[in-house]
């Protein structure tokens, strides 16, 4: 029996531990939180911290394992690079590669020497902060931490005189102790999930991206996307360039980018599963994205079967409710529930949301004939829920 430890124990990881044990694979999670839906669902879990490459190696040479997976995590990525690279593990990014696509002031260089668009940005180091570069940028701008995703420790800024406090707030949660900051640019944030094989894209799915009450932490994703056949040919030569200049192994490849009338600007890319279930999207192969994350590790081909070139509308959205407060019930709102095809709950129905900005009730999958009876929904997580308070 083939021994996969899988790097996280969230509800994103589960697709990937059923997509193994089908196979009949012993699948082990790691984690520092064992009561996660991956960690209960696995053959067995390991608490630890993910990001600790060395404690990884341990458990994974004393586990007897064969199988390494990255969960959706930017360090989860990082940590499985290290630890290929120090056992032995053939079909595996390297350090340097990882670092190339998942670090952000690294990604942004390879961009700019590969001609591939993306907002304009200048890097900051924490032992020279100096923002001069910035008085000829056109804000707003945003702060980033270079290591970081899902919006943690992002700040849009008005001005130059908002920057300083950003640059402390990034820092202040950063471990590279870098950051970029990069100029905004209004338009459609999108997606498009592609699978490498011979350092050549294949596109999966595609998704237009919504925010809720966080502006940084995407909530929904509707499939298709609303991107033209022009921008998503372009942002495949984008990804295929990236294949081809870093000679990446197979596996998948994430990309985000935003949509304007007249360009696309690449804002990042992942050699990781992105995460809240984006995996059980509809894919243009019919071949889920799971599985194909399985069958590359345990090296099983994959046929291709191009049945339906359509995608069919889709909506993947995070229940998510617009203040901090104790809840005694909480359902998919009917208008929802109608066109409802699967709801995964993260919360028990008496619970209580501490911060509205991160945390989810559920997330549920929605398919309808018409994309804008999904739409609606999409652009507002608010109109998706329906819940009870407890009255004081």
């Amino acid at each position: 029996m083939r021994r996969l430890l899988l790097l996280g124990g969230s509800h994103a990881e589960v697709p990937l531990v059923e997509a193994a044990q089908v196979h009949g694979c012993f699948v082990a999670t790691l984690g520092l939180d064992a009561d996660g839906h991956a960690a209960r669902c696995s053959d067995e879990h390991h608490i630890a911290d993910f990001s600790d490459a060395a404690q990884v190696q341990k458990v994974f040479v004393e586990g007897d394992f064969d199988i390494l997976l990255a969960g959706c995590n930017d360090f989860a990525a990082f940590t499985v690079a290290h630890v290929a690279e120090n056992v032995g593990l053939a079909k595996h990014d390297s350090v340097l590669q990882t670092g190339e696509i998942h670090l952000k002031s690294r990604f942004r260089l390879l961009c700019e020497r590969l001609e591939i668009s993306v907002p304009r940005s200048t890097t900051i180091n924490q032992d020279d902060q100096n923002v001069d570069a910035l008085e000829s940028f056109a804000f707003p701008v945003l702060v980033k931490p270079i290591d970081l995703t899902g919006g943690k420790g992002m700040t849009r800024c008005e001005s130059l005189s908002d920057v300083n406090s950003a640059i402390e707030v990034a820092f202040s949660i950063s471990r590279q102790r870098q950051l970029v900051v990069e100029e905004f640019i209004t338009g459609s944030l999108r997606s498009a999930c592609y699978f490498v094989y011979d350092q050549k894209p294949l596109l999966l799915t595609h998704a237009d991206e919504y925010m809720y009450l966080n502006p940084f932490l995407v909530a929904s994703a509707l499939v298709p996307s609303g991107a033209t056949m022009q921008q998503l040919d372009t942002v495949t030569e984008y990804a295929r360039a990236i294949c081809t200049e870093l000679e990446l192994c197979d596996g998948i490849l994430h990309v985000q980018y935003l949509a304007t009338e007249k360009s696309v600007y690449v804002v990042e890319m992942c050699r990781r599963p992105p995460g809240d279930l984006y995996v059980s999207l509809p894919t243009v192969q019919g071949v889920s994205i799971s599985d194909r994350i399985v069958h590359n590790a345990l090296e099983i081909p994959v046929t291709e079967k191009v049945e339906n070139s359509k995608l069919r509308n889709t909506l993947r959205i995070c229940l998510m409710v617009q203040k901090a407060a104790k809840i005694s019930s909480w359902s998919v709102s009917p208008g929802l529930s109608a066109v409802t095809e699967r709801i995964v709950p993260l919360r028990e129905q008496v619970t209580e949301i501490v911060n509205p900005l991160q945390e989810k009730l559920g997330i549920v999958f929605a398919s309808a004939a018409d994309r804008p009876e999904l739409e609606r929904f999409a652009v507002n997580a608010a109109d998706a829920v329906s819940v009870q308070y407890y009255v004081a």
